[in-house]
């Protein structure tokens, strides 16, 4: 019985793919070429980078936050529209207030996928500095170092209901 067997092209769609750190991932469709699959012992090997869209909607994004979210933040709700995220919660500062924050994403070195306060607005006040802090506990929301195998983000798009981030994995 051979071994192994070389697989000229791949593409492969990958649905409700948990990431190390808590990220559903809805939808992960991966392509590539010359990929060597061995049976003993059991391995995959992809001798150049393939290409990688990861896509996460609004439902996986809510059950993330909640994850995230210091206790000084209740009930946040994100929802995903117009290029922009936008994060409702109720923030407690010496009282509780509502919170209203619109943000975007940046992508850092290829490596990290950071959450950047466009604006903030706190019972009709701006407060931007406020929210800041606490932003800057979560990011990076994603580090491709802490993924299992080599991956390079190259862009990160806001679409209606969903976030779309495009790269490269491997070679591995």
């Amino acid at each position: 019985m051979a071994d192994s067997v070389q697989v000229g092209q791949i593409q492969a769609v990958f649905k409700s793919v948990r990431l190390p750190f808590g990220l559903l991932v809805d939808e992960m469709h991966v392509e590539g070429a010359d990929l060597l699959v061995t049976t003993e012992p059991v391995g995959v090997k992809l001798p150049s980078a393939g290409n990688v869209i990861a896509r996460v909607g609004e439902a996986s994004l809510n059950e993330f936050l909640r994850l995230k979210v210091p206790k000084e933040v209740r009930d946040p709700v994100a929802s995903i529209a117009d290029g922009q995220i936008i994060v409702e919660a109720t923030v407690r500062m010496i009282v509780e207030l509502r919170a209203v924050a619109r943000c975007s994403l940046q992508i850092k070195g290829g490596k990290q996928l950071h959450v950047v306060l466009d604006t903030v607005e706190v019972a009709g006040l701006g407060a931007k500095s406020l929210v800041q802090g606490q932003l800057d506990q979560i990011n990076p929301v994603l580090d491709a170092a802490e993924m299992p195998l080599p991956m390079t983000l190259e862009q990160a798009n806001i679409l209606e209901g969903m976030i779309e981030i495009r790269g490269t994995i491997g070679p591995v």
